[in-house]
């Protein structure tokens, strides 16, 4: 499993996409279900960001994500396996940076 993100680095404020590929040791597409993308800043305090996350193709998916902060956040990925195995992806996202003036 992986995850890209455009702009990378993100900007706060901005929208992002994350694009998020879900692939079995071969590279063939998983077709997970109830994927659900999930924004965390790395210090206590602040809400996550939860965005929809929509099916683009055979095991691929976009989440549009704005953080509304500068700094390292970390994005969890979780979805169905066919097999009805959970899945669960963390990817860091360090230094989003701070919206320009």
């Amino acid at each position: 499993m992986s995850v890209m993100l455009d702009p990378a680095p993100p900007v706060a404020g901005r929208a992002t996409t994350a694009r998020i590929a879900v692939r079995f040791a071969d590279g063939q597409p998983v077709p997970a279900t109830n994927v659900r993308v999930e924004a965390h800043m790395t210090h206590p305090g602040m809400a996550p960001v939860l965005p929809d996350v929509v099916r683009v193709g055979d095991g691929d998916y976009e989440a549009r994500i704005e953080f509304p902060m500068a700094g390292d956040w970390l994005i969890a990925v979780t979805g169905d396996l066919p097999d009805g195995e959970r899945f669960t992806l963390q990817s860091p996202v360090a230094g989003v940076k701070p919206a320009a003036d």
